[in-house]
């Protein structure tokens, strides 16, 4: 499950306990969970945001950099700070099957981040032709309308308690 937070939320004191406490109070099991930062927030908040961040990664959670490449960034920084995925933006995944200039930044941030052992989840795939360039060319996960649509409040509360009992009857 994928959490977006905002610059505010990283500044929080009891970000971390906050993120803890959620995780023992429901048995959401924590490499299940990640926290999203958009580019701009990620890469220029503070030292102190970092090391929340690194505390916020050894409770388990995955950090990612959500839509990447529309922002400011500081390669030296992303370097830096703990973050386990990276995201392109969809603005890029929506031309890659007509070649050109988007499809070789999409190449190109593929291999950046791999090179420095991020995985890459490509956004917004609608389309067959889509998933099959990101597929060949190395990229870890995908999401979009091809896979599935956006679910409201009850309808992800289900699949959760759904997914938890089969858990649980796998535990027992």
């Amino acid at each position: 499950m994928a959490v977006n937070l905002c610059g505010r939320d990283l500044e929080s004191p009891d970000l971390v306990e906050q993120v803890a406490r959620i995780l023992k109070l429901t048995g959401f099991p924590a490499g299940q969970l990640e926290l999203e930062l958009t580019e701009g927030v990620a890469i220029n908040e503070s030292s102190g945001a970092q090391a929340t961040l690194e505390a916020l990664r050894s409770l388990g959670v995955h950090l990612a950099i959500d839509d990447f490449g529309t922002g400011y960034s500081a390669l030296s920084r992303l370097r830096d700070l703990p973050f386990d995925r990276l995201k392109v933006d969809k603005a890029f995944v929506d031309d890659i099957d007509l070649g050109g200039a988007s499809s070789m930044l999409v190449d190109t941030i593929l291999e950046m981040a791999h090179v420095l052992g991020l995985e890459v989840v490509a956004e917004g795939v609608e389309t067959d032709t889509q998933a099959h360039y990101l597929r060949e060319r190395g990229c870890d996960f995908a999401q979009g309308f091809l896979f599935n649509r956006p679910m409201g409040e009850a309808e992800m509360a289900m699949l959760l308690n759904r997914q938890r009992l089969e858990v649980l009857a796998l535990s027992a």
